[in-house]
């Protein structure tokens, strides 16, 4: 069973900043190519970043047989397979 994690930081406004929410995921051990960012609003699963993550997800075989959950960390998302 590979697991994997994928972490996901997204601000509502192109005028909030992302660096708490990366520098909270790099202190959890995450490579930065691990990290999908976002600056759009929440309203809409449509965001450039939201869709990277789900794509990545689904070349590797992803959903369905796999299992997406989200930690009790902020925006953290694991993808067991």
């Amino acid at each position: 069973m590979e697991n994997r994690v994928y972490y996901y930081a997204r601000v509502s406004t192109k005028e909030q900043n992302l660096d708490r929410q990366i520098a909270a995921f790099v202190a959890m051990g995450a490579e930065e190519r691990e990290i999908i960012t976002d600056k759009e609003s929440g309203k809409s699963l449509d965001r450039p970043g939201y869709q990277a993550l789900k794509n990545v997800i689904l070349r590797k075989g992803g959903h369905p047989g796999g299992q997406i959950s989200r930690p009790p960390e902020p925006k953290q998302i694991r993808y067991t397979k």
